[in-house]
């Protein structure tokens, strides 16, 4: 989703590339050692999970991306995630993914200073499908079989109900408008 998002702010690809490109990615993290966690509580069908697993990232690796539509707003959201990623990961003795969790959350503080209001520095696409997809991915792989289950989806769902809220409302106001879908606007909640 890098190399996809490096093309498109060098050469503005089309939403068929840029979905191509990351169905490719999310197919090839859902086939792999990324697939979903909850298997046998969401459905025992693999190919159900490889395609709701691949829904899952498209979807949030795409939300971020809307939300990255004013300075430092998907900056600070990532790293609210992050901090809570490594949160969830502490209580539940994820080591991989609390040194992820840090790497994530220091790269994105260093990173904020330049991105905040009057930004000098833009994540792009480049920056946010990436994001968003590491954010996806982390989601995925957050143990929720240690400790509680529930508590643990449940968080995970509150943590990004902002960038899944956002992504529906400004979703529904270009449909209700006739407006395409993929095309930037002011119709997100941080405006």
């Amino acid at each position: 989703v890098f190399i996809v998002g490096i093309y498109d702010d060098i050469a503005n690809l089309s939403p068929l590339k840029k979905i191509v490109g990351q169905l490719i990615a999310a197919s090839i993290a859902s086939g792999g050692a990324y697939s979903l966690n909850l298997r046998s509580e969401i459905t025992s069908n693999s190919l159900v999970n490889f395609i709701i697993t691949m829904c899952w990232i498209i979807f949030i690796t795409n939300s971020l991306n809307f939300v990255d539509n004013h300075d430092g707003v998907a900056t600070i959201y990532s790293s609210l995630i992050f901090l809570s990623f490594f949160t969830l990961a502490y209580l539940t003795n994820q080591n991989l993914l609390i040194a992820l969790s840090i790497v994530s959350l220091g790269s994105l503080i260093g990173f904020f200073p330049y991105n905040r209001p009057e930004a000098r520095a833009y994540l792009g696409d480049a920056g946010s499908l990436l994001l968003g997809t590491s954010i996806a991915v982390t989601a995925l792989r957050i143990d929720t079989t240690a400790k509680s289950t529930l508590l643990s989806v449940i968080s995970i769902l509150v943590l990004l109900s902002f960038l899944m809220a956002d992504t529906f409302l400004a979703i529904m106001t270009r449909i209700r408008s006739k407006r395409a879908i993929y095309l930037g606007g002011r119709d997100h909640i941080a405006h």
